[in-house]
C-alpha cells in the first residue's frame, strides 16, 4: 500500500470532482494543492496546468514532497469510436511522441485503454482517426507520458486514469483549441469567454463540451476512488 499518493491533473474541471469525492481540502497558502487521507494513504492532489512541461514539474514536486506513487489523471480525447464521452479508463500503456511505450506499475480492475500523449490537442475527427490508424491508441492526452517519464527517472511507481471528454466523433470547439496553450501551461479561459460573447455560433459546441466534461469529471472521480480502494 502506498503511503503518500500524488494526483496530477491539468484542469480545474478535472480535479474539482475528484477533490469532492475524496474529501480533499485545499492546502493553506497553496491554492493549486489539496490533501487528505484516503484508505490509509496520504493523498496530495495538484493542479499542474496544461502540457508535458507542467505535468513533469508537478510530478517532480510531488516526489520531492515524499510521494511514493504518482497518478496522472484527467480528461482525454477518444480515438476508439467505441468509447463514449464520460467513460473512464485506466491506462494500460502510454505511448510517447517518438513511439516509445511505458507501462504502469501495476494493473487494476478498472477497464483499461492504450493512451498516446501528444504535444498539441488533437481535436478534429480527422486528426483523431489518423492517430488511431497510425498508433492503435484508444485515447489521447498531453500529459501522461511526461508523468510516466519522470516516474521512471526517479524510480517511483505511476498509474494513469483518463475519462473521455470528447469522443472520436466529437470535434473540439475551435475556440478551445486555439486557446489551449501548453507553452504557457494553461487554457486561456478568459479569452475563450470573451470570444464566445461575440460569436453566438460557438455557444452550442462549447455547451456540448461543458456537458461532456461534467460527465467525464464525475466518472474520473469514481474511478480514482475505486483505484485508491484497491490499493489499500
Amino acid at each position: 500500500m502506498p503511503q503518500r499518493v500524488g494526483l496530477i491533473a491539468s484542469l480545474p474541471e478535472e480535479l474539482r470532482p475528484v477533490k469532492r469525492r475524496l474529501r480533499l481540502r485545499l492546502v493553506v497558502g497553496h491554492a493549486a494543492q489539496a490533501r487528505g487521507q484516503v484508505h490509509g494513504s496520504s493523498v496530495t492532489a495538484i493542479l499542474a496546468g496544461v502540457g508535458a512541461q507542467a505535468a513533469a514539474s508537478a510530478a517532480r514536486a510531488l516526489v520531492a514532497e515524499g510521494c511514493d506513487l504518482l497518478i496522472s489523471l484527467g480528461f482525454a480525447g477518444g480515438l476508439d469510436p467505441a468509447l463514449a464521452a464520460g467513460e473512464a479508463r485506466a491506462v494500460a500503456r502510454v505511448l510517447g511522441p517518438d513511439g516509445d511505450a511505458r507501462l504502469p506499475s501495476q494493473p487494476c480492475r478498472l477497464p483499461s485503454a492504450v493512451l498516446i500523449s501528444v504535444a498539441q490537442a488533437a481535436g478534429t475527427v480527422a486528426e483523431k482517426a489518423e492517430l488511431r490508424d497510425r498508433t492503435g491508441a484508444d485515447l489521447v492526452d498531453m500529459e501522461t507520458w511526461a508523468v510516466a517519464a519522470v516516474a521512471a527517472e526517479l524510480g517511483v511507481p505511476w498509474l494513469g486514469l483518463r475519462a473521455v471528454s470528447d469522443s472520436a466523433r466529437d470535434t473540439l470547439p475551435d475556440l478551445v483549441r486555439r486557446h489551449v496553450r501548453p507553452d504557457l501551461g494553461r487554457v486561456q479561459t478568459l479569452r475563450i469567454v470573451l470570444a464566445a460573447l461575440v460569436s453566438p455560433r460557438s455557444w452550442s459546441p462549447l455547451i456540448g463540451l461543458g456537458v461532456r466534461s461534467v460527465r467525464a469529471g464525475n466518472a474520473l472521480a469514481e474511478a480514482v476512488a475505486l483505484l485508491l480502494e484497491d490499493l489499500a
